[in-house]
């Protein structure tokens, strides 16, 4: 399995966090199922290669995957089973951007997402089928640079853009802070912006920031920057070892050491995953 990551056009990294193209070349049938950790960021995922049924469980639901997309936030881990070849292209937003883009009510797709087949709008659809067509990764970046550019000069801002968008920095910046402190300093109230937060980004401000944390502990496991458990649970926000272990067992169905442990090829080339079994052999039964 191939996961590789492009930067998109300086005018688009305000919006676009990156592109990533997953791909699996198989040389012959074999039925594999995959884990999927939960995705905080919003993407437009966009099948390129390979033809055969791709099932999907992911939150409430349960089935084929679309050739195309809009994925909305995952409280959960989910699982992909596969047999053949296949190939991805993801358009991956930068926290609070994805509505600037496309205008989807993602609250009413939390866990799971928009299918392509729903998409009416053209330039939406437009941008889909280039990004099939093309032949090479630099084609698909090409093809959603040109695409992505078009869509973003005929849409227009949402009322509340700023305050959210203020929100979800002080969220990322400051794991401590709770949207009623970071509502003190904005000129709403704690509860309008509490529906605002909601309406525009699919769930509430503390559920959005119990995924910041366990992302942020995701990354630092997969780094092997740490020495502990609890180390990791100080450097995240968590109260103690014991909460961070909940957490992420909510989120991922696994106990951290299970995860370090367990091949998840999904899971280890999109988040960069390394090998650390000396470590894991330290850590004892947790």
């Amino acid at each position: 399995m191939i996961y590789q990551e492009f930067w998109p056009t300086p005018a688009l990294r305000p919006y676009v966090l990156k592109y990533g193209i997953l791909e699996a070349h198989l040389s012959e049938k074999k039925k594999t199922t995959q884990l999927l950790p939960p995705f905080l960021s919003k993407a437009f995922i966009i099948r390129y290669l390979g033809e055969d049924e791709i099932l999907c469980k992911l939150g409430p639901y349960e089935g084929p995957l679309s050739n195309g997309y809009f994925l909305a936030h995952a409280e959960s881990s989910g699982f992909w089973t596969y047999e053949n070849s296949f190939g991805f292209f993801a358009i991956i937003f930068q926290p609070g951007k994805f509505r600037d883009v496309f205008d989807f009510p993602m609250i009413d797709y939390l866990n799971w997402g928009v299918n392509i087949e729903d998409v009416k709008d053209a330039h939406t659809l437009d941008l889909f089928y280039a990004i099939r067509a093309a032949q090479s990764s630099q084609a698909r970046i090409k093809a959603a640079d040109k695409h992505l550019v078009k869509i973003l000069s005929k849409r227009r801002l949402r009322t509340g853009r700023d305050l959210i968008d203020e929100s979800i920095r002080q969220l990322f910046t400051h794991t401590d802070l709770n949207i009623r402190a970071i509502g003190k300093d904005l000129p709403v109230s704690e509860r309008h912006l509490r529906r605002l937060f909601v309406e525009q980004v699919g769930i509430s401000p503390k559920n959005y920031q119990k995924q910041i944390r366990f992302i942020k502990a995701l990354n630092i496991l997969q780094s092997g920057r740490f020495r502990n458990l609890s180390s990791v649970a100080q450097m995240c926000g968590y109260y103690d070892q014991s909460q961070f272990i909940g957490q992420f067992r909510f989120f991922m169905g696994v106990t951290p050491k299970q995860f370090l442990q367990q091949q998840f090829q999904i899971a280890e080339s999109v988040y960069w995953r390394k090998e650390l079994q000396e470590k894991i052999m330290k850590m004892g039964d947790v």
